[in-house]
């Protein structure tokens, strides 16, 4: 786990699945990342993320708010891999909750 100022980036729980397949399931967030994810596709997105911090110690975190716990969104590194033109390659990644754009939360994320 990793802490900054008003944030705390951990792995995810069980009781995240909800909450991330809400925040893969908006349209202002999926315009991103190639369209809305149905809960089942945000399930197994979970589930990748999950591992690969279990097998890398390193990945795609859940970003929590430490002054009452909301999970915002994710963030963290990625590995990019085809048919994305620059693959393979490790870029730093990240999506919020558009009830949290605008306060500085993903450069602060980024920064820890």
């Amino acid at each position: 786990m990793l802490e900054t100022q008003r944030l705390r980036l951990r792995p995810w729980r069980d009781e995240d699945a909800s909450a991330y397949a809400e925040l893969h399931g908006d349209p202002h967030v999926a315009y991103w990342l190639g369209g809305r994810m149905t809960y089942e596709q945000a399930l197994e997105s979970l589930g990748r993320n999950k591992r690969a911090i279990e097998e890398r110690g390193w990945g795609l975190f859940a970003v929590e708010k430490k002054e009452d716990g909301a999970l915002l969104g994710v963030a963290g590194l990625s590995v990019v891999e085809p048919p994305i033109p620059v693959a393979p390659a490790v870029e730093a990644s990240w999506r919020l909750s558009p009830a949290a754009w605008g306060r500085g939360y993903c450069t602060e994320a980024m920064r820890g």
